[in-house]
């Protein structure tokens, strides 16, 4: 029998693709998770096992504490996924620009994107100027 529970919405408040993938597929919730539970899942989606997955928990707990700017309010009560905009770890749009706030592609940027690639053997402009 066919799932047929409507998947998660994730709030253009959560600006991050990694979060947001996180609450679309239901591994987390859309507004409050404790900093343990999210963690816990973000090492899990690592791969990483022993001491690795240990440090990258830790990394993670500290990023997730600060994110909101309310590092007392993230222990306590847990990261607020929803009001992650305008945060102190938002990039406004100083990223890749293939999602925008709304996570619409642009398409352009992925064609942006492909003009970096050189083919094997040439040397860059930039390299040729730095040689």
């Amino acid at each position: 029998m066919p799932d047929n529970t409507p998947a998660p919405q994730v709030s253009p408040d959560n600006p991050c693709p990694f979060l947001r993938a996180l609450v679309a597929n239901g591994y987390v919730d859309g507004h409050i998770v404790p900093l343990g539970k999210l963690t816990e899942d973000i090492g899990l989606a690592g791969g990483k096992t022993g001491m690795s997955l240990i440090g990258a928990k830790a990394l993670t707990y500290g990023i997730a504490m600060i994110a909101n700017g309310h590092p007392l309010r993230s222990v306590t009560s847990g990261a607020v996924l929803d009001e992650l905009r305008n945060g102190p770890l938002d990039k406004h749009g100083a990223g890749s620009r293939i999602l925008d706030a709304e996570a619409h592609v642009h398409p352009e940027q992925i064609d942006r994107f492909a003009r970096f690639g050189q083919p094997n053997g040439e040397r860059s402009s930039l390299r040729l100027a730095m040689s």
